[in-house]
């Protein structure tokens, strides 16, 4: 799609100026990408949090060096950066809405913006992942509601249906058949079990399936994960899941350099902290994992064990990050050391969530009643942050993808500190503190 979106670039800018050129138009074409992605990155940001976060965010995004290097070229990177941001920004305005009319349109929106990304580049991948993986947990979380099924349903069934008249049915099965695109349709299964059972009760199944002492969300995925083997047995027959258990352990210990071929490609190469020091810089580094832990206290705040639940996140992120800190440390994404806290941080936290989860289920549903009422937008960008660390740590070429929510998270935490200065009391802790921060910035 890049070279279509070029050419009728040029074709009506030679309108207005015949003596324009093609060479002209695709130099053009990376900054005025680049504009319409800062205009929906700022909306998207302020819909989330606030403006200050925004404005901070697409401020700093313009010149950070892991950004900037992609966004002047005139490859096909740019655009669909520009897509999957419009993508998301289309997708959380449609969640947002009260009235159903507006969330099935705006459902329909992102469908198209979608599919133009999927024509435009692979990093598309991110839309399906991170929208299937935050309606997932929202599943989870009992916070979906009949009128959201309707938009989510509108999005993906319109994917499918453009995908199908583009490629056919192929194109369907090879997407199915990915990792990262079937999530979205798991969750469809799911949203769909839920429906079926819980929200419209069809053959009163609510009270059989309330007799089974399980979440409702996890009844969902007990049914879909059964619907779906069937379902996966019959199209792609048996091989299927021996392919896809050699393609989680790719995924998991190998990523894009599973070959000698693969590592001969230096965007390929497993990528270091310190390089992402190079590449935002200490303080967005630093701010963005703080940014990140703060966000997580904001989210469980309300609820009991909330100090311990931060503190496990933030031993998380920390270990989980910095298993793989530089060539010349112990924590080189090779040694045993390394491997066992990079993976055992991944599991170990998964596991404190569940255990947490099920205790309050069963052992207080006051408390598991706050869980469900989580907002969102916590949900969200957490799932957008943790699957972008987990593709940036694995190879350098995806570090310009992670620069988007890396920058929302650092701008949360710089504004958050500048909010608390704001508001002291004290003139000399508050005047002092915003002025080391501004200087801070500047630097």
């Amino acid at each position: 799609f890049t070279s279509y979106f070029v050419a009728y670039l040029y074709q009506f800018l030679h309108f207005f100026d015949p003596s324009i050129t093609v060479e002209y138009v695709d130099l053009l074409y990376p900054p005025l990408t680049m504009a319409i992605m800062s205009l929906f990155f700022f909306l998207l940001i302020r819909r989330l949090f606030n403006w200050k976060v925004g404005l901070l965010a697409v401020t700093m995004i313009q010149f950070i060096p892991s950004f900037l290097f992609r966004s002047v070229s005139s490859d096909h990177d740019m655009l669909a950066m520009m897509f999957i941001i419009m993508t998301f920004y289309l997708y959380i305005v449609s969640w947002q809405s009260e009235k159903l009319k507006n969330k099935v349109i705006f459902g329909i929106l992102t469908a198209i913006v979608t599919i133009l990304a999927q024509q435009t580049a692979g990093s598309s991948s991110f839309i399906l992942i991170v929208i299937g993986g935050f309606t997932l947990i929202e599943l989870l979380l009992n916070k979906f509601k009949e009128k959201d099924y309707y938009p989510y349903t509108a999005w993906i069934g319109i994917v499918t249906l453009l995908n199908f008249m583009y490629g056919g049915f192929e194109v369907i099965k090879s997407t199915i058949g990915s990792l990262m695109g079937v999530v979205p349709y798991f969750t469809f299964l799911v949203a769909t079990t839920d429906l079926v059972i819980y929200k419209k009760s069809y053959f009163k199944l609510k009270s059989k399936f309330e007799k089974i002492n399980l979440p409702e969300g996890v009844i969902g995925i007990i049914v879909a994960a059964i619907i779906s083997l069937i379902l996966a047995f019959i199209i792609f027959g048996p091989d299927f899941f021996l392919s896809k258990l050699s393609e989680i352990k790719k995924l998991l210990f190998h990523m894009y350099a599973d070959n000698r071929w693969t590592l001969t490609v230096a965007e390929n190469k497993k990528p270091y902290v310190i390089e992402w020091f190079g590449q935002f810089g200490r303080i967005i580094t630093w701010s963005m994992m703080l940014g990140s832990i703060l966000l997580f206290y904001q989210a469980v705040k309300e609820i009991d064990k909330k100090k311990y639940l931060t503190i496990s996140y933030a031993i998380f992120i920390f270990v989980y990050i910095f298993s793989r800190y530089s060539p010349s440390s112990i924590f080189n994404g090779e040694s045993t050391l390394s491997r066992m806290t990079f993976y055992g941080a991944l599991l170990g936290f998964i596991g404190i969530m569940i255990y947490y989860y099920i205790k309050t289920y069963y052992h207080d549903p006051e408390i598991y009643k706050k869980v469900s009422e989580i907002n969102p937008k916590y949900a969200f960008i957490f799932v957008w942050f943790i699957l972008s660390v987990m593709a940036a740590t694995a190879a350098v070429r995806l570090t310009y993808e992670f620069t988007p929510v890396v920058m929302i998270l650092a701008s949360f935490f710089l504004i958050s500190l500048f909010d608390y200065f704001y508001t002291r009391k004290e003139p000399i802790i508050r005047y002092v503190g915003i002025i080391l921060l501004a200087l801070l910035l500047f630097n």
